[in-house]
């Protein structure tokens, strides 16, 4: 470090590489710089002007502590200038160097902010452009957050990072108390703990989707569900939770550090120690970087680089100002005129319908655990009575928006403008009109109206004259964020017993249990904690025909039970959303029905048939619409120009070459999207799926079932063999010039990437 030296009006300027620090002579443990290490003796005569000099400055700073050293020497004349301040000559790096080595340490930093995040990328997405533009978008959103933070700092913090005396030390601190701007530091706090947040559930979210990135609206639930979601990762053991969030705060921690050494270094070489980085450039030329640099990180936003901190902030602030694509539509169409309600049928059946969340047929049905798990379930297995269970059900996504509004909807929709045919109708809907009473009990907490599920929010709530969840019950949430299935069933026997009017009613039931983290009951059969919760589910099923029986409505009510689909038999993994397998594409379906409610002892025969063939989810919204109208739909084709829907189980028997769909209909577009997953299902033994589009992990493959525990069907080894890769490639040859070859004609991606796989030529 240089000597301090004199300077006058006809000495030269030192070069560019030198910083120039005014110093004030004073009183040493008061006004000297705390960069200032060594200087010359003044004459007496200057030493009595410093100190009237000085003293003015005092006061200067007394009154006004905001007011940095270098403002207040400004305020001097150029005489006083020259007669009492000293030039500092640091060797070091120019100011233009320091500011770009400060930019680059800040994007560094980030890139280890967000190392999590980015080493989930590289792992679901290869090295790729993609995987690369998310990392440079992940490095400049920091910037943009450091710098922002870093400002903020300065703002509160007016003393100097620099080497000083311990009484300099001590009057620093105590200037930091007494300048603190309490806006500033709630600023820093909200920016942390939201970094802190956004981090932890990109993380988490990635490892729980295969690298999958949640769209603004899927987010919009992630953030109104975060304390939920913390919450249940604590549920499912908390190990996963605690190494994630070691993970995140190490991440973190480190990312200060390297911060904190360059804003030291920073400070050390900029005037008066204030330690930010537009001192070292022109104000003008610093914001046209900083401008250049935020639209070059939109740029790569919209281009499709993750940056998840701006991302949350972006879908927040959207989210008050737009909507989700077909939430309006579906709000005006589900509205019911009053004058086109009627009277229900004479002695019409009361109908029941439950849902659940996530709940596997294969897990339920193909496992000896989750057999002896679910004795209930089992018993209807093997009735020969009213009790029907579909063993070979299959859904037609792994997404509950797609999943849920086939059944309610009977409509898997073909193409982005046949979205809102399914959009517009619900069994809720239908029943009402009808004249029924309708009841909804929802296990989970009903917040979805602004997020991606806007539609599950309607097809759950919308024209129920009364609807019962855990903002109602105020339960625990015993499987956040949703309650224990159990507790919501009791509900239902105080609805009934409550009743007044002999209306038949139309009961629907949405039950969470078998969503993650998968509530687990504390007498588990086995150490499995699939097994455990799976018990919880044969408990809730079985007390719904209890509480029928017990109020004198069971022969009476017509129970329809079925999964949206089902899930990963990996518990802490909901993958449905990326890649699908034979866990997710089973699921149980399962009827309840008296058999003086039948017309006839074909109808009987029809549905025990049925148990044994193919269905779909997509089969039980005609079926209900033929308990509730008493006849079959008329002119319902199983597939149409807009929508791929289901066969009647009471009129029509499944025949062994039907063709049954899964594709996401409503989440994605069937027509258009680049990348997806699609199954084709006939017989009951094997499926045809395709996954394209993805970075990695793109297959064309046979999907083959176990069998199933407990069947009283006997299956010849023929009827069981699965089809190999050139027996699907004749079934798909053969869907041409049927109503299946409806789908093939739409010539989306989905098709073309199949018949590529497949090696075929299509006809069109």
């Amino acid at each position: 470090m240089a000597p301090l030296m004199r300077t006058s009006k006809s000495k030269d300027k030192k070069a560019a590489n030198y910083f120039q620090l005014p110093i004030i002579i004073g009183d040493a443990d008061k006004n000297i710089s705390p960069c200032a290490t060594t200087c010359t003796t003044a004459s007496s005569a200057d030493s009595s002007i410093a100190e009237e000099k000085s003293s003015n400055v005092k006061m200067d700073f007394n009154n006004n502590r905001s007011n940095d050293m270098e403002s207040l020497l400004g305020n001097r004349t150029n005489d006083e200038e020259q007669d009492n301040t000293f030039t500092m000559n640091i060797e070091g790096p120019s100011a233009k160097r320091l500011f770009w080595e400060t930019l680059l340490n800040r994007f560094l930093a980030s890139l280890v902010l967000h190392s999590q995040s980015l080493y989930y990328t590289f792992m679901f997405h290869g090295l790729s452009l993609d995987a690369l533009s998310c990392t440079i978008g992940a490095g400049m959103e920091g910037v943009f957050l450091i710098s922002t933070i870093c400002l903020l700092l300065r703002g509160i913090w007016r003393g100097h990072l620099s080497e000083t005396p311990v009484k300099m030390q001590i009057r620093c601190s105590c200037e930091f108390f007494k300048n603190l701007s309490f806006w500033r530091i709630g600023i820093i706090i909200f920016l942390v703990a939201t970094t802190i947040g956004v981090l932890l559930s990109d993380v988490g979210f990635q490892q729980k989707t295969g690298g999958e990135r949640p769209d603004m609206w899927s987010l919009m639930a992630h953030v109104m569900n975060f304390t939920s979601g913390i919450k249940g990762e604590f549920k499912d053991g908390g190990k996963g939770a605690m190494k994630l969030i070691t993970g995140c705060l190490t991440t973190i921690g480190l990312t200060v550090i390297v911060c904190v050494l360059q804003e030291i270094r920073v400070a050390r070489y900029t005037a008066a120690g204030a330690g930010d980085i537009t001192e070292l450039q022109p104000r003008k030329k610093v914001r046209t970087v900083g401008f250049v640099g935020f639209a070059f990180m939109v740029f790569l936003y919209m281009t499709g680089s993750w940056m998840p901190i701006f991302h949350t902030y972006l879908s927040v602030c959207g989210s008050f100002v737009l909507s989700p694509a077909g939430s309006k539509f579906m709000d005006g169409a589900l509205k019911i005129d009053p004058s086109m309600t009627s009277s229900p049928r004479r002695k019409a059946p009361n109908v029941v319908l439950v849902l659940h969340e996530s709940l596997s047929g294969e897990l339920m049905m193909t496992h000896d655990s989750s057999a002896k798990a679910t004795p209930f379930f089992h018993k209807m297995l093997k009735s020969d009575d009213e009790y029907f269970v579909f063993e070979h059900a299959r859904t037609v996504s792994g997404d509950t928006t797609d999943a849920i509004t086939a059944i309610e909807s009977g409509c898997n929709p073909m193409d982005k403008e046949s979205r809102n045919l399914a959009l517009n109708t619900t069994l809720a809907t239908e029943f009402k009109k009808q004249g029924f009473n309708t009841v909804s009990f929802n296990s989970r907490v009903m917040n979805l109206a602004s997020t991606k599920w806007f539609m599950t929010q309607h097809q759950l709530m919308t024209n129920f004259d009364q609807i019962i969840d855990p903002a109602v019950t105020h339960d625990p949430l015993e499987n956040p964020p949703g309650q224990d299935d159990r507790k919501m069933v009791e509900n239902f026997q105080t609805w009934l017993e409550g009743r007044q009017g002999d209306e038949p009613f139309f009961a629907q039931f949405y039950n969470f249990n078998s969503h993650y983290p998968f509530f687990n009951n504390d007498n588990k059969t086995s150490d499995s904690r699939l097994d455990g919760m799976l018990e919880t589910v044969d408990q809730s099923i079985e007390q719904i025909f209890d509480i029928l029986k017990e109020t004198g409505n069971l022969d009476n009510t017509i129970v329809i039970g079925s999964a949206d689909h089902g899930e990963r038999s990996t518990p802490s993994k909901y993958g449905r959303l990326r890649e699908w397998n034979r866990d997710i594409l089973h699921v149980p379906i399962y009827v309840r029905m008296p058999r003086k409610l039948f017309k006839t002892a074909e109808q009987v025969n029809t549905l025990r048939y049925n148990t044994q063939q193919l269905v779909s989810t997509l089969d039980i919204y005609p079926t209900i619409m033929h308990l509730l109208n008493g006849k079959s739909l008329e002119n319902y084709p199983v597939v149409d120009q807009h929508c791929v829907r289901g066969y009647d189980l009471l009129e029509s028997k499944i025949e062994s070459d039907r063709i049954a769909w899964s594709f996401p209909g409503v989440s994605k577009n069937f027509a258009r999207d680049k990348k997806g997953n699609m199954a084709i299902h006939t017989g009951t033994s094997s499926s045809l799926y395709n996954r394209f589009g993805w970075a990695q992990d793109n297959s064309l493959s046979v999907m083959e079932y176990a069998p199933i525990i407990g069947s009283k069907h006997k299956i010849s080894k023929e009827d069981s063999k699965a089809l190999d890769m050139e027996e699907w490639k004749s079934v798909v040859q053969n869907l041409e010039g049927t109503s299946n070859g409806i789908v093939l004609d739409k010539k989306g991606r989905y098709i073309k990437e199949l018949y590529k796989v497949l090696g075929l030529d299509p006809a069109w």
